[in-house]
């Protein structure tokens, strides 16, 4: 395959990875707007309640003015472990208003829920609700006084501001810019989802004060991401003036060295054309269906750029190499996969290898870098896919690959699963935990091989196994 070639393919892989996480964050706000109404549809509401409710969340005001769970708060700063628990907080001005409670009060026992969802998520900083009454609800639990300045006011903050009706008006979920988090998750960016009018509503212009501060009416759910985790996957290795970043489309970097820095100073999206020389004016969208240009930058080195649509943060992630070095430039995945493979092609006799990896990214490099090889090779998400592959092929399957830890079933109950149908189906087992605890036990047929691994192991690997 051609360099040029190989970088697209890379790219679309990782952005297919980014895609994949950004929906799942997508799904879960759409769980909760339809929770949220459903809750606030078939909960009482009666005074009793919400008196019952005020008095179970032991409600008083904090040094801020915001009223908060006093009981949670001196937990929080005993530092006792509250990523179970859920922070209450609105402002004193509302400490009598029915409209609060009654918003609030159907939501009370989702502590549980955000709690799963934060572990299916896996690393997300936060999940909170904010309302036009200047209420919210933030999960985990969060110490108000630190994190946020007495006047702070919720209708301002940018996870809220992404989703107004005037920019918005079809209610669809919205990705912020980069901002630095108050609870100290460092740089994130926020998924939003607006819920419908809550009971109690105020009217616009229905300030938290009374100031006319609030210019907008229902709720909105939020999940804070950090960049690390959107964007952990995607990273070019082998040359020190590699750029990958994700832009916008409105022009504004997402993820790129100089957005923490300027974030942390100014708060105010970076863009792209920040970065200079070509890079001022530069059609990305134009580039983002296999299109390339070369460039030169602010400092004077011809660079290639590449892009490709990231159509659920409604942005592009774009690659840049200086044009010297492009031939050698690879995707780094966090498993450690290297693709394509330097080595010379090694003739693989027709052999029919199954990669198996939950991590697309992981996945689809592994695939590169053995169809290289002459293999003939398909994938699987799953274990479940796995074994319908395996049917499938039958007697065909020479190799099967995957991964260790899967969620569900396991690499090494799969690869039993698979042998009892395919008996002569060699078996390389991959993982990052190199160690003699997840390292399975030696049998014939199979091989163990310890991320990272760059293509030249990867290939020597299944040669051998195949060989033997």
């Amino acid at each position: 395959m051609h360099a040029i070639e190989s970088i697209h393919a890379q790219l679309a892989a990782a952005a297919r990875a980014i895609e994949l996480r950004a929906r799942r964050i997508e799904d879960a706000l759409h769980l909760l707007a339809s929770l949220t109404n459903t809750l606030r549809a078939s909960v009482p509401v009666d005074a009793a309640s919400l008196a019952a409710f005020l008095g179970e969340g032991d409600l008083a005001p904090d040094a801020t003015g915001f009223f908060e769970r006093r009981s949670l708060l001196a937990r929080i700063r005993a530092g006792d472990d509250v990523r179970g628990e859920t922070s209450w907080f609105w402002p004193s001005a509302r400490k009598d208003d029915a409209r609060v409670a009654a918003r609030l009060a159907p939501l009370r026992h989702l502590g549980p829920v955000l709690l799963t969802l934060r572990e299916r998520l896996g690393e997300v900083a936060r999940i909170y609700y904010q309302d036009a009454l200047n209420v919210a609800l933030v999960h985990p639990a969060l110490d108000m006084v630190s994190a946020v300045p007495p006047t702070f006011e919720w209708s301002t903050h940018p996870s809220v501001a992404s989703v107004a009706e005037a920019v918005n008006p079809t209610r669809e979920i919205r990705w912020t810019p980069p901002s630095i988090d108050r609870g100290g998750a460092g740089l994130v960016t926020s998924a939003s989802i607006p819920v419908d009018d809550a009971p109690g509503e105020g009217e616009p212009g229905d300030g938290a004060r009374g100031e006319g501060a609030t210019s907008w009416r229902g709720g909105v759910w939020s999940i804070d991401v950090p960049l690390r985790t959107l964007h952990a996957d995607v990273q070019l290795a082998g040359d020190d003036r590699r750029e990958t970043f994700l832009v916008d489309a409105g022009g504004g970097l997402v993820a790129h060295p100089s957005v923490e820095a300027h974030a942390r100073e100014m708060g105010d999206p970076v863009r792209l054309a920040s970065l200079g020389g070509g890079f001022e004016g530069l059609d990305v969208a134009g580039l983002a269906d296999g299109g390339e240009k070369e460039i030169v930058d602010a400092v004077g080195v011809r660079r290639w750029v590449g892009a490709k649509r990231v159509r659920e943060i409604d942005g592009f992630l774009v690659v840049s190499v200086p044009v010297e070095r492009r031939a050698s430039a690879v995707t780094r995945s966090s498993g450690g996969v290297l693709a394509p493979p330097k080595a010379r092609r090694r003739s693989a006799r027709g052999d029919s290898v199954l990669v198996v990896d939950d991590e697309p990214l992981v996945r689809e490099a592994t695939i590169l870098c053995l169809r290289e090889l002459g293999y003939d090779v398909t994938g699987a998400a799953s274990a479940e896919e796995a074994r319908a592959e395996a049917r499938r092929r039958g007697a065909e399957l020479s190799l099967l690959i995957t991964d260790l830890v899967m969620p569900g079933i396991g690499g090494v109950e799969l690869a039993e699963r698979v042998r009892r149908m395919c008996p002569r189906t060699r078996v390389l087992f991959v993982s990052g935990y190199d160690d003699e605890e997840h390292r399975p036990s030696a049998r014939p047929g199979t091989a163990f091989l310890a991320k990272p691994f760059d293509p030249e192991e990867l290939g020597r690997k299944v040669r051998e196994l195949l060989d033997g």
